[in-house]
């Protein structure tokens, strides 16, 4: 009599157990890589734009100030001025009645502000992340009265991480 074998044996089953467990195994590596780095990369863009929405929103506030200036310390302020700063990782806009409202959601890590003199006056800033991503810029200052009447010097501090301004 022949005898008919037709189920598996114990080795086979355990081999068979194995191979799918490595195949498994590296689907789910291979998912878990894609999954870390669209993470990865949507941290990073929403760092980006955090950036550059408070470089646009500093531009738009500074474009048409009447005066400014740079103080080497966080400036104390008198009726009718506005300052912007970076504090607990925020870039914050400060008003005469000490109302604060932050220009970005955080991840800002500093501010600087430099004055570019030339034909016209402009005002350059550069801003860095916390994660050390950084968007520089120029703002052409419209309405600063020296400048707008002839007179082409400026005599604040040229460099800064605060700035204290009016508005017309």
């Amino acid at each position: 009599m022949k005898k008919m074998n037709r189920g598996m044996t114990l080795i086979e089953l355990v081999v068979a157990m194995a191979v799918f467990g490595i195949l498994t195994l590296m689907v789910f590596s291979f998912f878990n890589f894609g999954l870390r780095g669209f993470e990865t990369s949507k941290d990073m863009s929403d760092e980006q734009f955090q950036v550059r929405f408070a470089a646009g929103q500093i531009s738009e506030i500074l474009r048409n100030v009447a005066t400014f200036d740079l103080p080497a310390s966080p400036p104390t302020l008198a009726a009718g001025e506005f300052a912007i700063y970076v504090a607990a990782g925020q870039l914050i806009l400060e008003d005469d009645a000490g109302d604060t409202r932050p220009l970005s959601s955080a991840r800002i890590g500093s501010v600087a502000f430099t004055v570019i003199e030339g034909d016209n006056l402009m005002l350059g800033f550069v801003l860095t992340s916390d994660e050390g991503y950084t968007v520089s810029s120029q703002v052409l200052l419209n309405n600063y009265g020296d400048y707008v009447d002839g007179n082409h010097t400026y005599s604040g501090a040229l460099a800064g991480d605060y700035i204290l301004f009016t508005n017309p």
